[in-house]
């Protein structure tokens, strides 16, 4: 009798082997795409009947992983996937996107060689990519209904006039609102113009925040965690435009939900009495709408090229991150950063409980003028912003110009004279609580050096030029500081383009000599011209996106293997240019020099 049942029940029970192929791929079509590979590889039968898209997410993830925008049929593909007009796998395979030039009209709508410019609209053929005003119009719908805010009448006909003229700017900004596992967007292009990605991007943006209270992101704007505006590409296609303000779109990018880092070349702010195209007062937002306190989620920020002076902006701008980790500010260009020490204020200000990593690449302050960096009566810090940046909680990595060091003593030994204190602050005690009552200049100036620093410091960066007497101080203040235990966290200190400006100015001392043996000592790695092999830690630093992350571009996402990072350039170089980055600091700073003399400053 339990026989019979049992047959019964295997006869009326269907083996999921016994199901035609369209049954198969009817189910695979309604599993998460992450799985459709489990349930292939389950046995031969659905292996075979599952090959075709198996091999369709083999092409897309080849293709697609890694978009950009050089063909003008994948923006357009791309959205009739993500928008369920064709297969939905493309889509869903990309995880970044590289935007290299905006196209502004049909005749555009051609592949972009890397090595040739763009033939003229007259050689070029009409394109076969086409998107129709009523398909962008459903794509606007979608956003406005994820949104949950209409856009204007009038500006929608501006935006399907655009589309039907041929940019393509719209086009890729509402992809990358769509695409539900868009990771990283890479921009070379930084245009502005009207039409053009960056600004129809943040219009998208724009009206994603408007609600204030409750605000609704479209899936893939929620997906974006690493934004990166003005890669060099070495190519020709290179965005090297005249500086144009843009602190409005850094701010809406911000914004973002899930935003992890931003890359920013030439930040710059609006100036009164120049014709642009992102004028604050024309904008709807305040800043203290735009950016309120702690509502970004950002936590690295790198910036190239900025030229300072952000203005009333900046006192949002880094207040807006809710836990900031690294700031880097890197030189690039002709444009001086005139602001630093107000920059630098507010970043440790705003984010003193949680910054670890405040670097400043690539400047200088050789000679008198021209300068690449200004601040107030200083490079970045005089004597009270040292004791402010002591109230950083966890610091672990910063660069400090030799100036700013001296600058910082004799300020110090100044207003100890001026107030006739016997220095009975415990900021000013050694870690045995031995307060100084009587010490000459030369004894107080080493213990101010070996104590200005906050306690949690890992890695210290030493810049600039120094006379043989402040490099002698400098020098003693940072044996005193490794050995004194008051940093437990030390592990590297780098001396180089202080001990190179030293040489060119020439002094042939070999300097820093028993800061190294100190250093060996105690477990402190000490990086001079001659000292750069044999380190005991490893040091890692916040890096910025160039042509050899680009998986489009020329190199193919490849770098040359053994190049390191140089914390003066800020950025990645082969290890035979090693030995001569100060050269090429002073090479670029030769440079700035003589534009700044020919123009008749």
């Amino acid at each position: 009798m339990d026989f019979e049942r049992g047959s019964q029940r295997s006869a009326s029970c269907c083996s999921i082997q016994d199901l035609s192929n369209e049954l198969i791929l009817m189910i695979m079509d309604h599993l998460p795409y992450a799985t459709q590979f489990d349930l292939a590889r389950t046995c031969k039968r659905l292996a075979i009947a599952s090959r075709g898209v198996l091999e369709l997410h083999q092409d897309s993830y080849a293709k697609y992983r890694v978009a950009s925008d050089l063909d003008p049929s994948t923006v357009s593909l791309l959205l009739r996937s993500a928008f369920g007009k064709g297969s939905p796998i493309p889509a869903w395979h990309v995880r970044s996107f590289e935007i290299w030039k905006d196209r502004t009209a049909w005749s555009e709508w051609q592949s972009f060689d890397l090595h040739t410019p763009l033939v003229s609209e007259e050689d070029a053929k009409q394109s076969q990519h086409r998107v129709s005003k009523e398909d962008a119009r459903r794509y606007l719908d979608w956003l406005e209904e994820q949104s949950a805010e209409d856009f204007e009448y009038e500006l929608i006909e501006e935006l399907l006039a655009q589309v039907d003229s041929g940019h393509d700017g719209l086009l890729k900004a509402m992809l990358f609102a769509k695409l539900e596992r868009l990771q990283d967007l890479k921009f070379v292009t930084r245009s502005q113009d009207q039409g053009s990605c960056l600004p129809s991007l943040r219009l998208l943006i724009g009206n994603c925040i408007k609600k204030r209270k409750k605000i609704s992101w479209p899936i893939g704007f929620r997906a974006i965690q690493k934004v990166a505006i003005g890669v060099a590409s070495s190519t020709w296609m290179d965005d090297n435009r005249d500086k144009q303000p843009c602190t409005l779109l850094f701010s809406y990018l911000l914004r973002l939900p899930s935003l992890n880092s931003i890359y920013f070349n030439k930040l710059c702010a609006f100036e009164e009495g120049t014709d642009n195209e992102e004028n604050p007062e024309e904008d709807e937002w305040h800043y203290h709408e735009l950016l309120p306190e702690g509502k970004s989620s950002v936590k690295h920020i790198f910036l190239n090229g900025c030229s300072g002076q952000l203005g009333e902006e900046e006192e949002y701008l880094w207040a807006a991150p809710r836990q900031l980790l690294t700031m880097s500010i890197r030189f690039e260009g002709s444009d001086d950063f005139n602001g630093s020490t107000g920059t630098a204020n507010r970043v440790a200000s705003d984010q003193k409980n949680s910054l670890k990593s405040l670097m400043w690449y690539g400047y200088t302050t050789a000679g008198e003028y021209p300068r690449n960096i200004v601040g107030d009566h200083c490079a970045i810090y005089d004597n009270e912003e040292f004791d402010h940046l002591k109230t950083l909680q966890d610091i672990r990595q910063m660069t400090v110009c030799a100036e700013d060091i001296d600058l910082c003593v004799e300020h110090g030994r100044m207003y100890d004279h001026m107030e006739d204190l016997t220095r009975k602050h415990r900021d000013d005690e050694d870690d045995e609580g031995n307060i100084y009552d009587e010490e000459d200049d030369e004894m107080f100036a080493i213990r101010r050096i070996a104590t200005m620093f906050p306690r949690t410091i890992e890695t210290l960066v030493l810049w600039d030029q120094a006379g043989e007497t402040m490099a002698s101080l400098i020098e003693r203040g940072l044996i005193r500081m490794v050995q004194s235990g008051r940093y437990r966290n030390l592990k590297a200190i780098f001396t180089e383009p202080m001990e190179r400006a030293s040489r060119l100015s020439g002094q042939e001392k070999a300097w820093f000599h028993d800061l190294i043996a100190a250093g060996k000592e105690v477990g402190v790695d000490v990086y001079t011209l001659s000292n750069q092999d044999g380190m005991q830690h490893s040091i890692e630093f916040a890096e910025a996106p160039d042509e050899y992350d680009l998986r489009s571009g020329i190199h193919a996402g490849v770098r040359p293997s053994g190049w390191v990072f140089d914390p003066y350039l800020g950025r990645r170089i082969p290890p035979e240019c090693k030995a001569e980055r100060y050269d090429t600091l002073w090479a670029d700073f030769k440079v700035v020099r003589e534009a700044y003399w020919r123009n008749g400053q």
